[in-house]
């Protein structure tokens, strides 16, 4: 670069929230732009100072949604005055303030009373299908303020704008994560119209050839879960749909989170989550993706992440400042390039050292791809998204005064994806039908087995019993039947095993139960201990009629050795005993 020459540098900012806000259930939302009065003037003279200190020049702003907080045209006319503020002090075009709508940018009112009027007069359409009624206020406020006949909001499209930059081969996609939302509770995730995506792409790329493309959307792509607010709910036929068109830099927000993870089998791509901007809470705050190179093949972007700081001061009162936080976790750059960016990484050779994972495609139900390779264990999967989900945590987990690791494995989190439990489910199926032994009786042990295991009963059309505690001896009718010991082969299933001390305490509690058992078969998703894994592990140690087994051995946890007279944590109160 030459000496005088400015590197550009790019915002992306989220959840707005411009006003304050009640929500059904009476839960109040503060915004920080109605309790500070220059919130918006600090904004942009901190963001002035630090880019002219550091020779840097602002291309463009991403806003990913959630602008208003019931989408009345009263808030966009404050966002519209906000929105100007950052152009006017830029320099920047209007096109150069790119936005796409969050589920707050839905007037659920207007939604509704559409679908009420209809169903009167007996047409059948679906709540969330009234798109032009439930994004109108947005739609007028959106054509508005771009007044440009390239930048019309289509509520109907998945690409809701786009905006390419020829200087440096760089196109920003914004998509409308909000398809299916509707003011019906049963609509409240996220959803983008994935049958106009792969065409509308298509045309996208046909238009800018040559270009580097970054997307953003609303909603969070990383997490998986069923009837969850947050849930982008077809992320895996869209993640699919992107990979095909070689576009997987992706700006989202709506959890208010701080976040960033690598898309673990390609070079240089990621996700990178954004806290609230607007909402008055602890964690305001906005991304800065600062040029480190580019040029008409590739592109790197340092991202710098800035939270406000609040000071004690009266209401109504400038009240704080934007800071760089430093040592940013996770993910801190962003790198894309045409020629080798977007190559698959090689599988590595499974290592015998501790918390090592294959590099392997994510797991996406209904998805074939077209890589000719070889298909992954379901060991495998299960590894690649403990590290994409960074479940494998440090720290100290206590379930009782003498069983205390300094790591763990965040279970609730890992059961909490459909996709999860279906991995888990299948290898636990594959591996009892290795045995080649008929299944009398299924059990789970702990809330965590009985997810896992219930389904299995039907699968092998066994009995069912679930035990929640290992001392367990209040039973009802039906266990009494069970605990009279009439079944020969038993599965017992948990979640998992450190040192098999729980389930040695529930086999010795539960002798009635087991006396007449010829098999015993223990399985378990991980095995943590240090011993070296083998089928027989428990047979000496247990019960000799215990055959154990597991999905995983990769994953050691570091036990806690010192007494409660020598641990720090434990002496200054900082552990958390799980009582059962």
């Amino acid at each position: 670069m030459g000496k005088n020459k400015k590197n550009i540098a790019f915002i992306h900012l989220s959840d707005i929230h411009i006003s304050d806000f009640t929500e059904r259930n009476g839960n109040k939302i503060l915004s920080r732009f109605s309790q500070y009065r220059n919130y918006s003037n600090v904004f942009v003279e901190n963001l002035d100072k630090f880019l002219k200190k550091n020779n840097l020049e602002l291309k463009c702003v991403n806003i990913s949604g959630d602008l208003a907080n019931s989408s009345e045209p009263e808030e966009y006319e404050k966002v519209k005055e906000f929105l100007n503020t950052i152009k006017e002090k830029f320099s920047l075009d209007t096109t150069d303030i790119l936005m796409t709508p969050g589920n707050h940018d839905i007037n659920w009112y207007l939604n509704e009373h559409a679908y009420r009027e209809n169903s009167k007069k007996g047409i059948e359409k679906k709540m969330f299908e009234y798109h032009n009624e439930k994004f109108e206020n947005f739609k007028t406020f959106y054509d508005s303020f771009y007044n440009n006949k390239s930048f019309v909001f289509n509520p109907e499209l998945a690409c809701s704008i786009i905006k390419g930059y020829q200087d440096l081969k760089l196109c920003f996609i914004g998509l409308n994560s909000n398809y299916k939302e509707s003011f019906d509770g049963n609509d409240h995730y996220g959803y983008i119209n994935e049958i106009s995506l792969d065409s509308e792409l298509q045309e996208i790329i046909k238009k800018y050839a040559g270009y580097k493309f970054i997307v953003f959307f609303h909603h969070n792509p990383t997490t998986q879960r069923e009837k969850d607010s947050i849930t982008l709910k077809n992320w895996g036929d869209i993640y699919t749909i992107l990979e095909k068109h070689k576009i997987l830099n992706i700006l989202y927000g709506h959890t208010h989170a701080n976040e960033s993870k690598k898309i673990i089998n390609y070079v240089g791509f990621g996700y990178f989550g954004i806290g609230s901007f607007g909402k008055k809470e602890k964690s305001n705050s906005f991304n800065l993706f600062v040029q480190e190179f580019i040029n008409d093949n590739q592109a790197k972007f340092k991202r710098l992440l800035f939270k406000f700081m609040e000071e004690d001061s009266y209401l109504y009162q400038d009240t704080g400042y934007w800071e760089k936080q430093e040592n940013i976790k996770d993910l801190d750059e962003l790198n894309i390039s045409l020629e080798t960016g977007f190559k698959p990484l090689v599988k590595e050779e499974k290592s015998s050292q501790n918390i090592m994972f294959p590099l392997s495609k994510p797991f996406i139900s209904n998805t074939s791809f077209e890589e000719d390779e070889e298909e992954l264990s379901n060991e495998d999967l299960l590894l690649d998204i403990l590290k994409s989900d960074n479940l494998v945590k440090s720290g100290h987990f206590h379930w009782s005064q003498n069983r205390k690791t300094r790591t763990w494995i965040d279970i609730n989190l890992l059961l909490g994806s459909k996709k999860t439990l279906q991995i888990i489910r299948n290898e636990f199926i594959s591996i009892i039908k290795n045995l080649s032994t008929n299944i009398d009786l299924i059990v789970g042990l702990g809330i965590e087995g009985n997810v896992i295991a219930s389904p299995l009963s039907v699968v092998f059309n066994s009995y069912y019993s679930y035990f929640p505690l290992p001392t367990r001896t209040d039973h009802n009718e039906f266990e009494k039947e069970l605990i009279k010991g009439e079944f020969k082969n038993i599965v017992l299933i948990t979640d998992v095993i450190f040192e098999g001390n729980t389930v040695k305490e529930f086999i010795e509690n539960q002798t009635e139960f087991f006396k007449d058992s010829e098999k015993i078969i223990l399985l378990s998703i991980f095995y943590t201990g240090k011993e070296e894994y083998n089928l027989s592990l428990f047979e000496s140690t247990i019960d000799k009629r215990v055959i154990f087994n597991c999905i995983t051995d990769k994953i050691k946890l570091e036990k806690c050795t010192l007494d409660i007279a020598r641990c720090e944590v434990c002496q200054s109160k900082l552990d958390f005993i799980y009582n059962f």
